[in-house]
């Protein structure tokens, strides 16, 4: 685990170390089918990706580039898995950060991303 903890704490994962703990983090997403037949990983450049339902997304203006439901196969199933309304993905597929809650889901805006 130190060893996970130290990996996801350069770069992106740094603001997390001082947060709880999210069990999601660390975790690989799964290469999910996007509905147009490519692959999700099409969609990373080199930042994260934000993967959440289109009803959540319209409820706020993000900095990051996000992708719904709408889009994705399965995601919605996935999100109730992980028991989050949205999930942020690093462009290795590894989770930043799970989102629980609606509350959670606003601050998205203040990370360095």
């Amino acid at each position: 685990d130190g060893i996970r903890d130290f990996c996801l704490s350069r770069g992106l994962g740094d603001v997390y170390k001082r947060q709880n703990k999210d069990k999601n983090r660390g975790k690989i997403f799964p290469q999910l089918k996007m509905k147009n037949g490519k692959t999700l990983d099409e969609k990373f450049s080199k930042s994260p990706l934000l993967l959440t339902s289109s009803k959540l997304a319209k409820k706020v203006s993000l900095k990051i580039q996000s992708i719904t439901d709408k889009d994705i196969n399965g995601l919605s199933n996935l999100l109730k898995t992980y028991k989050a309304k949205a999930i942020i993905v690093r462009p290795d597929r590894f989770i930043l950060k799970t989102y629980k809650s609606i509350n959670d889901f606003n601050r998205i805006n203040y990370l360095p991303l």
